[in-house]
């Protein structure tokens, strides 16, 4: 039989927070529950394994970690499924928190939200935090597990090579190459929209693969910020001015990419707009809170970035949707400058090998 471990329990502590039974010898009273987080502060959390490995989390208090600690106990119960803020707000407020406390932590502006220690995505119109969908940070998960703390050996080093050659780690050539990226993007994301109805029967959550799909969508969007990030003058790509310019999130950037390509490629000069619609959701509940995005009071709307197809839809929430002309050439601006050629490019063209 193993040893019992300072993780163990305060899993189980998690356990009996999440769930309150109703069994009253089984229940946690709230300022009981924040008198146990604390004790674990004093007791508990110096012997998680990853505190010392990472020297930036003494900054964290007991609150702090304990709320990672059930972002883990979630990851472990569900997977990569987020966690939605109204939900670990919940349980935060079970735990005995004070409900500012609780839902400061939970905002933009805490430190473990500014500092990588929590993921948070705030669907379009949504509210920030009870809105927000929570994942722990990979940092965030390594201060609770050995096996998440990389050895410094050969194979890291291996592993560090290859990440060189990661396309996520080199910075975008010229806009062409960004916009391509946001092509597979988009293509990820109509893979996606297939799932968002699939649920399974046991626990009536979304599919496993609806799961994957959206996993691989949200990556593929980080990695094309990241090299966004790393790109000299990647942010004055005609793209990117125009998203500040307009105000534009994710959303819209894949509706607007959507039908460009969809344009450019498949010849659609206007989609339904219950196409753009599911293409936003990534389960079926965003059926219902995304329809304002398409709505004619809707952001792309109202810039006139988007229009309606035809005046004369009694419904015009659902009336065919097509891009503006004006904002496709402004998109498309950067990619009519001058070709940038690299020294063996050049050296192909003299010997006419191209």
């Amino acid at each position: 039989m193993t040893e019992r471990t300072a993780l163990d329990g305060l899993l189980e502590f998690c356990d009996r927070i999440r769930d309150q039974h109703e069994d009253e010898d089984d229940r946690v009273e709230g300022a009981e529950a924040l008198e146990h987080v604390e004790r674990f502060g004093r007791r508990l959390f110096p012997q998680l394994p990853g505190i010392k490995a990472l020297p930036e989390a003494a900054d964290l208090d007991a609150h702090e970690l304990f709320l990672l600690a059930l972002l883990l106990h979630h990851r472990m119960r569900a997977g990569a499924e987020p966690l939605e803020g109204a939900r670990l707000l919940g349980i935060l407020l079970r735990a005995g928190f004070p409900r500012s406390e609780a839902m400061a932590m939970l905002g933009p502006a805490h430190a473990l939200r500014v500092e990588g220690w929590l993921k948070a995505e705030v669907p379009d119109g949504g509210f920030d935090p009870l809105d927000a969908q929570f994942l722990p940070s990979p940092r965030a998960l390594q201060l609770f597990w050995p096996g998440a703390l990389p050895a410094r050996n050969a194979a890291t080093r291996e592993e560090d090579e290859k990440e060189a050659d990661d396309p996520a780690t080199r910075p975008y050539r010229d806009e062409a190459e960004y916009l391509w990226d946001l092509h597979g993007w988009r293509n990820l994301c109509i893979v996606r929209a297939d799932t968002a109805f699939e649920m399974d029967a046991r626990t009536l959550r979304p599919s496993t693969r609806n799961r994957m799909h959206r996993r691989r969508a949200r990556q593929r969007w980080l990695r094309i910020r990241r090299r966004i990030t790393i790109t000299e003058a990647g942010r004055e790509f005609a793209l990117e001015r125009f998203m500040r310019e307009h105000g534009l999130g994710p959303d819209h950037v894949l509706l607007i990419v959507h039908l460009m390509f969809g344009e450019l490629l498949e010849g659609e000069c206007a989609i339904p707009a219950v196409e753009g619609l599911r293409l936003l959701a990534e389960t079926r509940d965003d059926i219902l809170r995304k329809r304002a995005t398409i709505g004619p009071d809707g952001l792309l709307r109202r810039l006139g970035i988007l229009h309606a197809e035809g005046e004369d839809y009694a419904k015009m929430s659902v009336a065919p949707l097509a891009l503006a002309d004006w904002a496709v050439d402004r998109i498309l601006a950067g990619v009519r400058r001058r070709p940038q050629w690299d020294e063996r490019e050049f050296e192909d063209f003299l010997n006419g090998d191209t």
